[in-house]
C-alpha cells in the first residue's frame, strides 16, 4: 500500500496517494511494524506539510526520526527532507540546511533518485518563493535570486539526466518567475506560456496567471492582460497559502496601477494583510520546529555524529 501511495504521488494523483499513505500508516501503526512504520510516518509528514497541517506533520516527523534505525535510509531521507522544507518555508535556510544535508546523505545511501530530485526542486522552489515575494513588494534579493536560478537549473539538469518526469511543470514555472524578477519579461512570458496550466495544481494557477499579466503589462502588450488578471483574481484563502495570496495580490495591485483597472478591490491592503499572516505563521512554525529539535536532541546528536 505504501508503494502504491508513492506511485500515485509521483504520477501527480495526490488524492489517491494520500489515501494509500493513510492506509499504509494505519496498518503499520496497528501492527507496530519496525520498518514500515517510520517510512509511513515520514510520508504522512510529507502530505501533512503539503496540506498545511503543521501540528500533525511535526508529530509524524518526530515519530519517523525517533523510530527509524540509522540504516532506514528511505524513512530518514524523507523525514529529514520534510523538516528541511518546513524550516525553509518558515524563512530560515540556515536551520533548513543541515536537514537538507542529512536528507541528501540518506537518499544517496539508498540510491533514492526521487528524493534527491525532490530535494533539489524544493530548495529551488522555496528560495524562489522568497525572492518573488520580496520582488512583488518592491524589495530586491539579487544574491538569493542568483542562487535560486542556479538551483532551478541544477534540478532541471538532474531530472534530464535521470529521466524524472514528476517535476516537469514546476521547473518552467520557477524559471519564468525568476526571469520576471530579473526584468527579462519577454523570456519570462515565453517560459510561462509553455506551461499547460490545466495540469498544475489548482493552488498554482493564479500565480502563473498573475505573472503572465505582470509580464504583459511590462512589455506594454495589453491585449490579454484582463484575461490573466481576472484568473489571478480568483485566488482565495481556501485554495492558496497566505504567501501565495500575498504574492498574487501584490502583483495584481501593480498591474492595476499601470492599467487603471480594478480586478480586486482593496488589492494592496489584501496583499499586506496576507503578508502579515504569512510572517506570523512562519514565526509560529519555526518555534514549533525548534521545540521538536529540542525534544529529540540527544538522539539526533548520536545519529548525526556530532
Amino acid at each position: 500500500m505504501l508503494a502504491e501511495g508513492m506511485l500515485h504521488y509521483f504520477q501527480m494523483r495526490s488524492i489517491d496517494a494520500h489515501d494509500r499513505f493513510r492506509g499504509a500508516y494505519g496498518l503499520a501503526a496497528t501492527f507496530d511494524t519496525v520498518r514500515a512504520r517510520p517510512c509511513s510516518a515520514a510520508w504522512m509528514a510529507h502530505i501533512e506539510f503539503n496540506d498545511g497541517r503543521y501540528d500533525s506533520m511535526i508529530r509524524f516527523i518526530e515519530e519517523a526520526l525517533t523510530r527509524a534505525p540509522e540504516d532506514d535510509h528511505q524513512a530518514l531521507a524523507r523525514a529529514s527532507l520534510v523538516l528541511a522544507d518546513s524550516y525553509h518555508f518558515a524563512g530560515t535556510f540556515k536551520k533548513a540546511r543541515p536537514w537538507y544535508e542529512r536528507a541528501r546523505r540518506h537518499a544517496t545511501a539508498e540510491g533514492d533518485g526521487a528524493t534527491m530530485s525532490a530535494l533539489m526542486h524544493n530548495m529551488a522552489a522555496f528560495r524562489t518563493a522568497n525572492v518573488r515575494l520580496a520582488d512583488a513588494f518592491g524589495s530586491e534579493m539579487p544574491a538569493e535570486a542568483k542562487q535560486a536560478a542556479m538551483e532551478a537549473a541544477s534540478a532541471f539538469n538532474y531530472d534530464a539526466a535521470v529521466g524524472t518526469e514528476s517535476w516537469r511543470l514546476m521547473v518552467p514555472m520557477l524559471q519564468g518567475q525568476l526571469l520576471a524578477v530579473h526584468g527579462k519579461f519577454h523570456d519570462a512570458l515565453m517560459m510561462l506560456t509553455s506551461i499547460d496550466t490545466k495540469y498544475l495544481p489548482v493552488r498554482e494557477r493564479p500565480l502563473v496567471a498573475a505573472d503572465r499579466a505582470w509580464c504583459l503589462v511590462q512589455l506594454e502588450i495589453f491585449e490579454h492582460v484582463d484575461e490573466f488578471a481576472l484568473e489571478a483574481a480568483r485566488a482565495n484563502e481556501i485554495d492558496q497559502e497566505t504567501d501565495d495570496l500575498a504574492y498574487v495580490f501584490a502583483r495584481l495591485a501593480r498591474v492595476q496601477e499601470q492599467t487603471g483597472k480594478q480586478y480586486v478591490r482593496d488589492c494592496s491592503e489584501r496583499a499586506a494583510r496576507a503578508l502579515t499572516r504569512h510572517r506570523d505563521a512562519q514565526a509560529a512554525l519555526e518555534a514549533k520546529l525548534d521545540q521538536l529539535e529540542l525534544r529529540i536532541k540527544d538522539q539526533l546528536t548520536a545519529s548525526m555524529g556530532g
